[in-house]
């Protein structure tokens, strides 16, 4: 198992942590992670069960693809040609990770002006791509007071909570 990232263990050992607090009648609401332990199912799971988590995110996670506006309630992006790019297909990348594909229409893609840029010289098409947990993992990942962790959890995601703005 060495080869498992520290995200895989997360529950576990919350699991086994919250079983030996019950032993003393004491509850747990918090847990404080580091980076290696961010996942959109760990912060998914940790909510369902009622607990805070602050967990950073890793360093590889993007909170926003540039020059892209994701819109969640009709889950498809927006390029800054006004172009959609609409949800494709779930598949699994190399690292086992489950990603949502989006794609651009390549028609419209072959008339756009920043096509090259965009998509480069060799693909039809623009494709972005995201985990399940976007939404968590944005919520997630927003800076806290004086960038010393982030947070995530119920409060984490109120419009009251000065924090929460960017």
């Amino acid at each position: 198992m060495a080869d498992w990232r520290d995200s895989r263990y997360l529950l576990a050992i919350v699991d086994a942590t919250q079983q030996r607090l019950n032993g003393f009648a004491l509850a747990m609401t918090t847990v404080i992670a580091d980076a290696g332990y961010s996942s959109g199912e760990n912060y998914e799971q940790l909510e369902e069960r009622g607990l805070t988590g602050y967990i950073p995110a890793h360093g590889k996670y993007k909170v926003e693809h540039a020059g892209f506006t994701y819109d969640a309630a009709r889950d498809r992006y927006t390029c800054s040609q006004s172009k959609q790019l609409t949800f494709d297909k779930v598949f699994v990348d190399a690292q086992g990770n489950p990603k949502k594909r989006y794609m651009a229409k390549a028609a419209e893609c072959k008339v756009c002006p920043l096509a090259a840029q965009c998509k480069g010289k060799k693909a039809r098409e623009k494709r972005l791509h995201h985990t399940p947990t976007k939404l968590i993992m944005s919520a997630c990942s927003r800076g806290w007071p004086r960038g010393l962790v982030n947070g995530c959890g119920d409060y984490a995601r109120q419009p009251s909570n000065p924090y929460w703005a960017v």
